[in-house]
């Protein structure tokens, strides 16, 4: 059985959280995923995990947009461990992540 991904029902939020989720795993730059997780940002039940995503992508190359998505996150009260689509799609995820000024 391959990776989960949404299916043809799933709502358009999920599916641009998807994409987006898959070409930043590809390391491309942000220009090419941040718009689709920035467009979820607002949407009730994508905000958390868009949010969390772009926070962790953007951390090394753009720390500020990173704190701004984090702080979002914590400003929400919500646990990020039991979100839907974290659990269902980025279960798992490891990714390292750059720490300007540590070697």
């Amino acid at each position: 059985m391959g990776p989960v991904k949404p299916g043809v029902f799933a709502p358009k939020a999920e599916k641009v959280m998807y994409r987006s989720l898959q070409v930043a795993l590809a390391q491309n730059p942000p220009e090419q995923w941040a718009p689709g997780l920035e467009q979820c940002a607002t949407d009730a039940r994508y905000g958390v995990a868009a949010r969390v995503l772009a926070g962790l992508f953007l951390v090394g190359g753009d720390p500020q947009r990173s704190f701004a998505a984090l702080s979002g996150v914590l400003r929400s009260g919500v646990d990020p461990g039991g979100d839907a689509f974290l659990v269902k799609y980025a279960a798992g995820l490891s990714m390292d992540v750059p720490s300007p000024g540590c070697s």
